[in-house]
């Protein structure tokens, strides 16, 4: 048997489609109020530490930030989510602007050899789209992911660049096309 659809049918599209778009735009804001904040993980965490002279000391000394990161550009800084035994938190930074971020962020490549990353303070949906992302790369679905300024990119295997939105864009549609910058 065929299913039959009535008139409401094209109704209920439109209305799913609108959802959808207002949705993005809600997780758009929230991503956009985190521009000024990175997620720093694998830095040791010690008790009654200084948050804000671990994080000048790491872009004094490890990232060699000229000129010095201080004092004035960090607006908050300390340990995200739970303890867990042997595994320190992350450390959250917000700082005063996002050029000072952005200083930040330039130099992160310099920490991998420590097994310190510095990266962008995405969404919970947003990170996890992104975790997805890296899955579909493991399997060599795509060829690259990553994020900028909080927006989610892929590359598939042929090279071709796309914006990433929700998980149903790992289908590899052609309407999330993006071009190069």
């Amino acid at each position: 048997t065929k299913v039959q659809y009535g008139p409401c049918q094209g109704a209920f599209s439109h209305t799913f489609r609108f959802i959808i778009a207002v949705s993005f735009e809600f997780m758009s804001s929230e991503q956009y109020t985190r521009r000024n904040s990175v997620r720093v993980t694998g830095l040791k965490e010690e008790e009654d530490e200084r948050c804000d002279d671990l994080v000048l000391s790491l872009a004094s000394e490890s990232l060699a930030l000229d000129p010095p990161l201080t004092l004035d550009e960090i607006d908050r800084c300390h340990r995200v989510g739970r303890h867990k035994l042997g595994s320190p938190r992350p450390l959250l930074i917000k700082f005063t602007s996002y050029r000072s971020r952005q200083r930040m962020m330039s130099q992160r490549h310099v920490l991998r050899a420590e097994r310190i990353y510095i990266n962008e303070d995405l969404t919970k949906i947003r990170s996890n789209l992104l975790w997805k992302a890296r899955e579909a790369k493991r399997k060599r679905l795509i060829a690259d992911c990553w994020s900028a300024d909080g927006r989610l990119f892929y590359k598939d295997n042929a090279s071709k660049k796309h914006l990433l939105k929700t998980a149903a864009d790992l289908r590899f549609g052609e309407e999330n096309d993006v071009e190069p910058q």
